[in-house]
């Protein structure tokens, strides 16, 4: 591969991951609402950036029949966000914004900005860019909200942070 060995947006492994990892989310993404207050939230839009299987912003809207969301990701990896808003019965709450994080112009007026599993992927000036980029698409008041396992620095534990990957 021309760029180093990583895989191409359009490569049907992130489709398989998406779907994978929705398991797995469901029961963070409950842990999150419930800790946003999402039962008590007054019409938030939200984005949920790399948004893969949906199920954060989908779990918000669930809890609440106010809030809006995006799910930004590939075009390709948004059809499993999509499946799951259907099933979800969310479609008329639920849109896709298609394309990298880092490209795409993500719009303003957001109250919840989802960057859920997604910082750990990327060097300290990388994460400060889509930082920044979420905090201008944000509302007066609105949050930037990280959903992260971190590993300690040698990468020994937390054991739940570190998974396989220690």
């Amino acid at each position: 591969m021309a760029d180093g060995g990583a895989l191409a947006p359009e490569h049907p492994v992130w489709v398989d991951f998406a779907r994978a990892m929705a398991p797995v989310a469901g029961m963070t993404a409950v842990l999150l609402a419930n800790h946003l207050g999402a039962e008590h939230a007054t019409g938030w839009k939200v984005l949920d950036v790399a948004a893969g299987h949906g199920l954060y912003g989908i779990t918000l809207a669930q809890l609440n029949p106010k809030p809006t969301g995006v799910a930004l990701d590939w075009r390709n990896v948004l059809a499993v966000a999509e499946e799951h808003a259907r099933a979800a019965g969310l479609q008329a709450r639920f849109r896709t914004l298609a394309g990298s994080a880092f490209d795409v112009a993500w719009g303003d007026g957001y109250d919840l900005v989802l960057l859920p599993n997604f910082l750990h992927h990327f060097d300290v000036p990388t994460c400060e860019r889509i930082l920044a980029k979420a905090h201008a698409a944000l509302a007066p008041g609105g949050r930037v909200v990280i959903v992260e396992f971190v590993p300690d620095p040698d990468r020994s534990g937390p054991p739940d942070a570190c998974g396989s990957r220690c």
